[in-house]
């Protein structure tokens, strides 16, 4: 692993990230892993989730994509700037204050992104590699780490299969987990 690719000269920090993924049953997606040197933004765009998501879509019905058109989207955080698939909440100022409309929509967004950060506090909780600061070179020190984050995605998978969604995803969006058999 090449140390200067993941080194972050801002943070000073060596580091590797990676884009997450809850749907409503409770599961969460993993891709990556990426730099640290590579901003949110970056990373969603060389992820390729937005077409992702569009072609799995227009692959249900193809109907969907015309217009703006689309069945469902991926709710992200503020930082990110809107995909045709992937929403976040609406941003006022003075020039543009908020409608009314766009006020709810924030409230419904809050709602979800609560539940969402929850739930990846959850999985930093219960394994130490997703939420730990590592302060020596991930290459010489622990070369599997993002073979290790996805492990411990994986277990908490099986975990929301096994048991449902801890934080209450499966309820609130009322889709339960797939069995594992």
């Amino acid at each position: 692993l090449n140390q200067r690719a993941i080194y972050n000269t801002y943070k000073k920090e060596h580091g590797l990230m990676a884009l997450s993924f809850m749907v409503p049953n409770g599961i969460h997606y993993i891709i990556g892993p990426y730099s640290i040197r590579q901003n949110d933004n970056a990373v969603l765009n060389l992820s390729g989730a937005d077409d992702f998501l569009m072609n799995l879509q227009v692959a249900h019905n193809p109907h969907v994509g015309g217009n703006g058109n689309i069945l469902y989207a991926a709710y992200g955080d503020k930082l990110f700037n809107i995909r045709q698939c992937i929403i976040s909440a609406h941003r006022g100022d003075e020039l543009n204050p908020l409608t009314e409309q766009e006020r709810k929509e924030n409230t419904g967004f809050n709602a979800i992104r609560i539940l969402i950060e929850n739930a990846f506090a959850l999985i930093a909780n219960k394994w130490r590699i997703c939420s730990q600061n590592l302060e020596f070179k991930l290459g010489q020190k622990n070369p599997h780490a993002a073979a290790q984050l996805a492990f411990c995605y994986l277990l908490s998978n099986m975990s929301v299969c096994f048991h449902g969604s801890i934080v209450g995803a499966t309820e609130s969006f009322a889709c339960a987990p797939p069995s594992i058999e």
